[in-house]
């Protein structure tokens, strides 16, 4: 896991510094700025949806064969969010980054 979380920092990373010069590219501030605003409004919110909705799917995956208390433990947290994630995953079957989906 911690190789996987190291390849993700690196990208995240990346991908910021290229988000950065991309908008530096933008000669008039303020349509600079309107796209640095449409980046933290509507892409950033977009890729937090689809790892949460990846996390809600996970989750669903740990309960096959198993109780909401035993999924609980494992990953270190409450009945309730495991019982909510669950719900969540249900409803969240497909990613919709980049395809227009809020």
């Amino acid at each position: 896991m911690e190789d996987a979380l190291a390849r993700i920092r690196h990208q995240i990373t990346d991908t910021t510094t290229t988000v950065l010069n991309d908008l530096d590219t933008i000669e008039d501030p303020v349509q600079r700025q309107q796209a640095a605003r449409t980046v933290l409004e509507e892409l950033l919110p977009d890729m937090g949806r689809e790892i949460k909705a990846h996390r809600s799917r996970t989750v669903a995956g740990l309960k096959e064969g198993r109780t909401l208390k035993q999924v609980a433990e494992m990953i270190g947290s409450s009945i309730a969010l495991v019982d909510q994630l669950i719900k969540s995953g249900k409803q969240n079957k497909q990613p919709t980054l980049g395809k227009g989906g809020k």
